[in-house]
């Protein structure tokens, strides 16, 4: 097994080349699940695979979409 399994917010946030503020908006969202290991909270590689896989409507403010 080359690839690790899971990954910080951090390198998630770079693979999916958005920002930590928008991951973080995704994890809330429960768009992107995250897993808590101790205080860090870590997200599957299958996870981010699954989101980059489908298109996401942009939200705009005041919630209409």
């Amino acid at each position: 097994m080359d690839e690790p399994l899971l990954f910080s917010r951090r390198q998630a946030a770079k693979m999916l080349s958005i920002s930590l503020r928008t991951l973080d908006h995704l994890i809330a969202a429960k768009e992107i699940p995250a897993r808590r290991v101790g205080r860090r909270r870590l997200i599957l590689r299958r996870s981010l695979e699954e989101f980059a896989r489908h298109d996401h409507p942009t939200r705009l403010a005041g919630g209409a979409a």
